[in-house]
């Protein structure tokens, strides 16, 4: 199968590697961001995931579903914008899972393990618009989240059902204040729903149920301006 596509950066694990050391993954400091859900605050930015496969190591051919997102960071939060090629899109009408259908799944935690984290489904709306964007937050084990958490967040419309998603997590989620050099846990799951009632679903970390144990996540640490 050609793939044609390449990593520029990250490593990915298929199931059943053994990994002698956590990896860490260096994230870039990005500044103030316009979330709008376009690419002109990303462009030429470090930190590009080109290629995310399941959790058993399958693909999809890319005309059909091919995700690729940036993460980055700035003195509001966890920064992330995500590309989606896509040749059908499926939102879900059940309000309670709509990790089920097309949409993006982010986990966030103090630290790779720990007991703090919390996990935003972000749901683009129907192909070749830009709304309705939806959003809900767990905390864990999928459970209703324990406070109020926040995200700055935008969709837009991308070549036939493909979107992008652009969005920044606040610091205050978790009772942050990070600087360069620190670590946090971060997870990214993109789900794709062709009109089948299985899902596929692309991971970042070579694992999922990261709901229930946060060392499914990597390491990620903070870059210097």
């Amino acid at each position: 199968m050609k793939f044609g596509q390449w990593f520029v950066v990250g490593l990915v694990f298929l199931a059943g590697m053994a990994l002698a050391d956590e990896p860490l993954v260096d994230i870039p400091y990005c500044g103030t961001l316009r979330v709008d859900g376009q690419d002109g605050d990303w462009s030429g930015r470090p930190g590009l995931v080109a290629l995310m496969v399941s959790k058993d190591g399958g693909i999809q051919p890319p005309e059909d579903f091919d995700p690729q997102f940036r993460l980055g960071w700035n003195d509001d939060g966890l920064c992330f914008f995500l590309r989606v090629r896509d040749d059908a899109r499926e939102t879900s009408q059940d309000a309670t899972t709509p990790f089920e259908r097309d949409s993006i799944e982010i986990f966030v935690a103090k630290r790779r393990g720990a007991k703090e984290m919390y996990h935003a489904c972000l749901i683009p709306g129907a192909p070749g618009t830009v709304s309705p964007f939806r959003i809900r937050f767990y905390g864990p084990n999928t459970s209703a989240p324990a406070r109020a958490y926040e995200v700055s967040a935008a969709c837009a419309a991308g070549e036939g059902a493909g979107y992008t998603v652009e969005a920044v997590l606040p610091w205050r989620n978790l009772d942050l204040e990070p600087k360069a050099g620190d670590e946090i846990g971060v997870q990214v799951f993109v789900n794709d729903a062709d009109n089948t009632p299985s899902r596929f679903q692309a991971v970042w970390y070579p694992r999922t149920r990261t709901h229930e144990d946060t060392t499914a996540m990597y390491r990620v640490r903070l870059g210097g301006p």
